[in-house]
């Protein structure tokens, strides 16, 4: 298949509006947001990485003819289910994520001693790139953690900060803060009270998810990729063993969107004495400087959510990624990665916490935050 073909199958095809909702309806779920639970701990080993609460997704591949119409067809690609549950993403939403390349869907597998790994989806903007891996061939025990030794990657001919590593385990963040199962439910626990996750798919097959980091805006748009993931085991706290021995390696091109909102600004938050003085908005990253109060020590109050033009609030939108502290300048600079994907277009306000409802009774509102236009 040529690359022209490979273009026009992923171009957005209309179809008639009773298909869509028919596809639409048959795989339908909830999509909430995620948090850190507590097994999930970070790594110290160098060649270890951090086990990453976020990514997991779901879309059918699915090629509809119509009643003898050979034009009549649509290809949808399979998305990763925990991607689209971290970030959010509506079925709705998918065709445009496509089109502008934010998401970019990959076949390219790998099998060693009996296990099939597969590179399948990745989300890419000017600072952050999640990958999403299928694994087939694995069977796991009820209540083992799965894991890989050693992970490395190199973008570009050069290493790359991994910012989070981990398998999918179905575990979201409520409205109030605190981790639930995907449908809002509780998690279960055991007599010793640890969380009860499952890392198994419908089918058996496992998720692993990367997520990439570069202070350096752009780097990875177009950029090519080396992924090398050694050595499939089980994870007993700080301890692994390896259960599978190989290395499944990876090459591709990355491809991504450099879509942005660049803005100067003087939002004053409240009366800390710090000002949001410019921000960049792209798909799932914010860039924010901050200048602080040369009488205080104290770090300026975090990003916490955006308010879409609409009126409409997400909070916990961030995800971590890098802090840095100008002191000539009295500035501070935030790169923050999302847990949903960003309609550059429609973020009108930054809002920073103020005041931080109480964990697993109250809901983050407004109220409890500091909010600042940027259009």
């Amino acid at each position: 298949m040529n690359q022209n073909t490979i273009n026009i199958l992923k171009k957005q095809v209309e179809i008639p509006e009773i298909v869509t909702n028919s596809v639409q309806e048959a795989y339908k779920k909830i999509y909430q947001e995620i948090e850190m639970p507590e097994h999930l701990s970070q790594r110290t080993d160098t060649d270890s990485f951090w086990r990453v609460h976020h990514f997991a997704a779901c879309l059918m591949v699915g090629i509809l003819a119509i009643g003898g119409i050979t034009a009549g067809a649509a290809v949808y690609h399979q998305w990763s289910k925990g991607l689209t549950e971290i970030m959010q993403v509506q079925e709705e939403e998918k065709p445009d994520l496509e089109e502008t390349a934010v998401a970019d869907f990959l076949e390219q597998a790998v099998t060693i001693d009996g296990v099939t790994v597969t590179a399948k989806q990745t989300i890419v903007d000017n600072y952050n790139a999640y990958i999403s891996f299928k694994v087939e061939g694995y069977e796991l025990a009820e209540t083992e953690e799965p894991g890989f030794g050693s992970v490395k990657v190199s973008v570009g001919g050069r290493d790359t900060s991994i910012l989070g590593g981990g398998f999918y385990d179905g575990l979201v963040t409520g409205p109030y803060g605190l981790v639930v199962l995907e449908d809002g439910s509780p998690v279960p626990k055991d007599e010793n009270g640890k969380l009860i996750v499952s890392y198994e798919m419908e089918d058996g097959s496992l998720e692993y998810h990367l997520s990439l980091f570069s202070e350096e805006k752009g780097s990875f748009l177009n950029q090519p990729i080396h992924v090398k993931l050694s050595d499939l085991g089980v994870f007993e706290k700080t301890d692994f063993t390896a259960k599978r021995q190989g290395d499944w390696e990876f090459d591709w091109t990355l491809q991504g969107t450099d879509d942005v909102y660049s803005t100067k600004c003087q939002g004053t938050l409240g009366d800390t004495g710090a000002t949001l003085i410019a921000a960049e908005i792209s798909p799932i990253s914010i860039k924010t400087v901050i200048q602080s109060n040369p009488a205080t020590s104290k770090e300026p109050p975090a990003l916490i959510g955006v308010k879409l033009k609409d009126g409409t609030f997400y909070p916990y939108v961030t995800s971590g990624g890098q802090r840095s502290y100008d002191a000539k300048q009295g500035q501070y600079e935030f790169i923050d990665g999302t847990e949903r994907i960003l309609d550059v277009e429609q973020v009108k306000s930054l809002l920073f916490l103020k005041s931080a409802p109480k964990i697993g009774e109250e809901e983050l509102t407004e109220e409890n935050c500091y909010e600042v236009k940027i259009r």
